[in-house]
């Protein structure tokens, strides 16, 4: 109880976002559109009819970071 009370108070207030994104995928057709914290990383659903930010998307819907770089390794 003491921790979300603290983390209301002092915790990420998610003010700086990304602009929407709606990924396109031609498998899947359950897409929804989505907006990114800067601060903390935390994606939020997005409304595109009433432009605002909803509940948070749960973690299982989240893709997991790719370990390798886009970048080529130096050898």
């Amino acid at each position: 109880m003491i921790g979300k009370v603290w983390n209301l108070l002092f915790g990420c207030h998610h003010r700086l976002t990304t602009r929407p994104i709606t990924p396109v995928s031609r498998r899947d057709q359950s897409t929804y559109s989505y907006v990114a914290c800067l601060d903390c990383g935390r994606q939020f659903y997005y409304d595109t009819r009433n432009m605002t930010m909803g509940a948070p998307v749960p973690l299982a819907l989240v893709p997991p970071c790719h370990s390798s770089s886009a970048l080529p390794s130096r050898s």
